[in-house]
């Protein structure tokens, strides 16, 4: 709605929609987040109606619970990664690294000589 009043144009609101701020946006503010972005989707009922009632589960709302699990799910696509770029003296420094592994010590042989717990 801002962007429109900085160029002159009106926004109506939607029918039913009440001029008070949402939980989110009170939330957001409350928190000093500014919001940056706006993200649209389009969902089937069948969808829309199954993220709503596990928003509802969690004490969120649709957009507090669609924005976690996004990045969620974003944060494990990204660590599963296992293809890394590295420079010709990063890469031979980790070939360095594995060609001489670690000499053992005291702790880790006398950790390695008991017997587990589930051995007994």
């Amino acid at each position: 709605m801002a962007l429109a009043k900085q160029i002159g144009k009106s926004v109506s609101r939607a029918p039913g929609r009440s001029k008070a701020r949402s939980p989110a946006k009170a939330d957001l503010k409350k928190r000093k987040m500014p919001l940056s972005a706006v993200i649209n989707l389009r969902a089937d009922e069948a969808t829309r109606t199954l993220i709503d009632n596990a928003a509802n589960i969690l004490g969120q709302n649709r957009s507090e619970f669609m924005l976690m699990s996004s990045k969620v799910r974003a944060q494990e696509v990204l660590l599963s990664q296992t293809h890394f770029n590295l420079s010709d003296e990063a890469w031979d420094a980790f070939q360095a690294d594995l060609a001489a592994p670690n000499v053992p010590t005291l702790e880790l042989i006398a950790l390695m000589s008991r017997t587990p717990l589930w051995s007994k």
